[in-house]
């Protein structure tokens, strides 16, 4: 089932769309840079007397604070080196990007690399304002990589990336692979929300002697409140990494030879900066308590997003992708979560303030091992092969009684709930309604469904049935509609969802709802001749034979199970339309036989 056209070759040449890309990333760059440097200036200008020393010491010192937000660093003999990101001035330049990457509606792949390398282009220009002691290097770096990944991404959700090695590899991508990213993507926010609640919480706890520091740093002055406030919200999201360490039991240090955790508090000298004042004071006590309680939250998340699916329908996916797509999501939290606590690593002074930021290997090993624990509780345990392998427990007795629940206690001897697909003529969906009259089928439709206003339902309208649409074009993205169209079928709860030419490719969201329960019929004999158009294929290869084959449908175009295969000859002479015809006079008759058998069996 495809509506794929061939693949082009997509060769990298200068875009014509390269003024928007040098546009683009002139701009993000420029009013990052801006935004940091006006307000510093103004600062300086309200609070220091000398206009000399104002103008020229604060640009540098507003070049410093953008270039910490770019991951660079300030180096001084007397105050060291502060290289601690940050990281809510990176978060803001990251929207920049992709504000200005966004509106420039980019089409061209080759506009990635121009992108990139105009701003760090721009990023070096600014970076000429920064004292020589000044790291600038990384910040080049880092925008030409935040630039490229951007515009990549916005390229890909655009769908400009389709016909390029890359879009069709990601097309033919494993249903494992999708879900097992979409997992990642819940158990970190889990774990940033988790890291929120108790950043929140130390900052609540500690805020008599944060409201001290702070009195004691800028007094009643409004423009030093201001600045220090605000220096001091562009590192909460660095304190809320810290605050992830310290969940995960390994916990930080600000100062060699310090460490904050659960279990131990060894403090010594740290900055005066107020909110440090959240620190803690004394040990929590067990951490085991905080990682058992973080782990049933993970499996509880894992179960919800996946586990549960995979639990109700042995069919959707077997144990071993399922072992797979744990991994997956373990290993790309990890990645992520080492990322996250390097950008929250750096120096903020000499000596001993030199090591500041969560222990990195001990915090990203603790977490892997908490997800690998809530993998193994919410997706491979309930996973049906794994319970038919163990004793008969009221835990699998629960999960087969949901399953059995969900898909609703109806007696063996009703007629089974058939939702079908279709997006043409309806051919093959006016058989079936025939069909259905005879109550000895064993089938009815309950409901017809449509990408587009077709001839197909007509025919539910003439046979009293429930009919919807769910266009393509009304949704934002591929997989918005996806997930649109299974909420559509999953309202009439199907025992089998018939794809009775339906020329859409289904996604993620609807295999994990209805994986190994949907048909469809193609006009050749698979595996040869897949896609959309494989009469036409057929006739070009000067095949003697064509034929059509009914298949439960999965991530793939056209490479699920063989259900059922019908030959046709081709006759000498044949064009695309007399064949067509003569598969379908062959097709429709399989589709309505197979499909009693399969409601019957």
């Amino acid at each position: 089932m495809s509506t794929s056209a061939t693949p082009t070759r997509t060769e990298l040449t200068v875009p014509s769309d390269w003024p928007g890309a040098v546009r683009a990333g002139v701009e993000w760059v420029a009013l990052g840079w801006l935004s940091v440097v006006i307000p510093t200036l103004l600062v300086a200008l309200i609070v220091t007397p000398s206009v000399q020393y104002s103008t020229v010491s604060s640009l540098a010192s507003g070049t410093n604070l953008w270039l910490l937000g770019l991951g660079g660093a300030r180096h001084s003999e007397i105050d060291g080196t502060l290289s601690l990101p940050l990281l809510g001035l990176t978060v803001y330049n990251l929207w920049l990007a992709r504000s200005f990457i966004r509106r420039a509606q980019l089409f061209n792949v080759s506009a990635i690399v121009v992108a990139a390398c105009t701003s760090a282009g721009a990023a070096f220009v600014g970076s000429f304002t920064a004292p020589s002691s000044s790291s600038f290097f990384p910040v080049v770096c880092f925008s030409a990589l935040l630039a490229a990944v951007v515009a990549a991404v916005e390229l890909g959700r655009a769908g400009h990336l389709d016909d390029t090695r890359l879009g069709r590899a990601w097309a033919r991508r494993p249903l494992w692979l999708g879900l097992g990213l979409r997992l990642a993507g819940f158990e970190l926010l889990t774990l940033a929300t988790a890291a929120l609640v108790v950043l929140a919480l130390a900052l609540v706890t500690g805020f008599s002697r944060i409201s001290t520091l702070h009195d004691s740093l800028v007094g009643a002055g409004t423009v030093a409140t201001v600045s220090l406030l605000t220096l001091q919200i562009l590192w909460l999201p660095t304190a809320a990494i810290w605050a992830l360490s310290w969940l995960a039991g390994p916990g930080f240090a600000l100062g060699q030879g310090s460490l904050f955790s659960p279990g131990a508090v060894r403090a010594g000298s740290v900055p005066a900066l107020p909110m440090l004042g959240a620190l803690p004071k004394t040990a929590f006590g067990s951490a085991w308590i905080i990682i058992v309680v973080l782990i049933l939250g993970l499996t509880l998340v894992t179960w919800l997003a996946i586990g549960r699916k995979v639990a109700a329908n042995s069919k959707l996916i077997s144990l071993r992708a399922t072992l797979a797509l744990g991994a997956t999501a373990i290993i790309t939290s990890s990645l992520v979560i080492l990322l996250l606590c390097l950008a929250a690593s750096g120096s903020v002074g000499p000596g001993r303030m030199s090591v500041a930021g969560p222990r990195t290997l001990a915090v990203v090993g603790a977490l892997a091992a908490q997800l690998f624990a809530a993998t193994l509780l919410g997706l491979v345990l309930p996973h049906p092969r794994v319970r038919l392998g163990a004793s008969q427990t009221k835990h699998k007795i629960e999960v087969v009684s949901m399953s059995a629940s969900k898909a609703g206690a109806r007696s063996g001897n009703e007629p089974k709930r058939l939702v079908v697909l279709a997006s043409g003529s309806g051919s093959n969906l006016l058989a079936i309604l025939k069909a259905c009259q005879d109550p000895t089928y064993g089938a009815k439709v309950v409901a017809v469904g449509a990408d587009k206003t077709c001839k197909a339902l007509d025919y539910a309208a003439q046979y009293k049935v429930p009919s919807f649409v769910v266009p393509l074009k009304d949704y934002p993205s591929r997989a918005s509609w996806d997930q649109a169209l299974t909420d559509a079928v999953a309202k009439y709860q199907p025992d089998l969802v018939v794809c009775a030419g339906f020329m859409k490719l289904v996604g993620e969201s609807f295999l994990a709802e209805f994986g190994g329960k949907t048909i469809n019929t193609h006009p050749a004999l698979l595996p040869k001749y897949p896609g959309a158009h494989a009469v036409r294929d057929a006739l070009a290869d000067g095949a003697t034979v064509s034929g059509a084959t009914l298949f439960w449908v999965d991530a793939g175009v056209d490479t699920g199970k063989i259900i059922a295969q019908v030959q046709v000859p081709v006759k000498p002479g044949d064009t695309h339309e007399s064949l067509t015809e003569r598969i379908k006079a062959a097709e429709t008759p399989q589709l309505v036989s197979e499909l009693g058998k399969l409601v019957r069996s």
